[in-house]
């Protein structure tokens, strides 16, 4: 184990805790008033109180840390995301970073052999960032319709993505016209929309059922108001829920379509291909930070399988239009 800290190591810890503590700040003011606002500026200057840490050891050092910046991208990537995806998903990032942030400090106890000043010091910012993580895993828990709406419509986008790609691939092996393609992939695209719809119904049906009983039934023993509007609620979700999933399916499908309608079909195979992969991509990375899992293995795993697809499925309609002699 070394004795210090190396420089690299407080110059990234320190632009770390800065960009931290600009984003909370930037977060708090552009979200409604109340308890996660507050948590978020409480976290601000928490994190203002790390990074002054790290600033005194770089200054002690020798190193200038007015040269060090917070970092742009990260902002900017994370107001991206809070402008497009809302809130919730990026609550899911910064617990993401939390996540990364507490593991890098427990690394850096376990191979550092520090004085007692700096180890207390370490610990207790560690403290710190694992209470950040509850912070935000407790705003989490508190928006579960909102996780529901955004699993639907990001599970929705991906399965029309995926599978109308690979349904116009093997039908773009046996049509002569791009304008056929499309078609083909439009009847595809409504059917699986409607099945997708059904399918979200049904199961949400049986689900929203059951807790409706449950709260007649206690309804008999201690009647109240809210427990009828509660069931009125209830009631809407499946609804809700089966058009947000066809919605999103059809959204999905309309990217692989919408390129046989503008260019030559073999362009257009090419384009979809390469469009689809990038959504995939992006949705599935959506996902994994839903999930808090690896987001870039999430996102290339995605695309390569979206490729495959829709290469083995034009390999099957060439071996149909081949053997069978099949050309429309």
């Amino acid at each position: 184990m070394t004795a210090k800290p190396s420089r690299q190591e407080m110059l990234e810890f320190y632009r770390d805790e800065i960009t931290d503590r600009d984003f909370y700040a930037k977060l708090a003011s552009r979200i409604e008033p109340g308890d996660f606002r507050n948590n978020l500026i409480r976290l601000s200057k928490i994190e203002e109180r790390h990074s002054n840490f790290w600033k005194q050891l770089l200054s002690d050092s020798g190193y200038n840390p007015a040269r060090v910046r917070h970092s742009s991208l990260k902002i900017f990537s994370l107001l991206f995301v809070l402008r497009f995806l809302g809130v919730f998903l990026t609550v899911r990032l910064l617990e993401h970073g939390e996540i990364r942030a507490i593991k890098s400090y427990r690394k850096f106890l376990d191979d550092h052999n520090e004085d007692d000043e700096v180890k207390e010091n370490v610990r207790s910012i560690l403290k710190d960032e694992i209470e950040h993580e509850e912070v935000f895993a407790t705003h989490i828990s508190k928006n579960e319709d909102m996780i529901r709406r955004n699993q639907d419509i990001i599970y929705g986008i991906s399965d029309g993505l995926v599978e109308v790609l690979g349904s116009i691939s093997g039908l773009a092996a046996i049509f002569l016209s791009g304008l056929y393609v499309a078609l083909g992939g439009l009847v595809i695209a409504v059917s699986g929309a409607m099945s997708m719809a059904l399918g979200a119904y049904l199961s949400n049906k049986s689900k929203t059922e059951y807790q409706i009983a449950e709260i007649e039934r206690r309804s008999l023993f201690n009647p109240d108001e809210k427990q009828k509007d509660a069931m009125e609620q209830i009631r809407g979700e499946s609804r809700k829920t089966a058009s947000t999933t066809a919605g999103a399916y059809l959204l999905g499908s309309s990217i692989p379509i919408i390129p046989y309608l503008i260019v030559g079909k073999f362009e257009a195979f090419v384009t979809s291909i390469i469009l689809v992969g990038l959504f995939q991509a992006f949705v599935n990375s959506i996902v994994a930070l839903s999930t808090n899992t690896n987001i870039r293995r999430a996102a290339l795993r995605s695309a390569v399988l979206s490729v495959m697809v829709a290469l083995a499925t034009f390999g099957l309609g060439d071996v149909i239009h081949v053997v069978f002699h099949i050309t429309l």
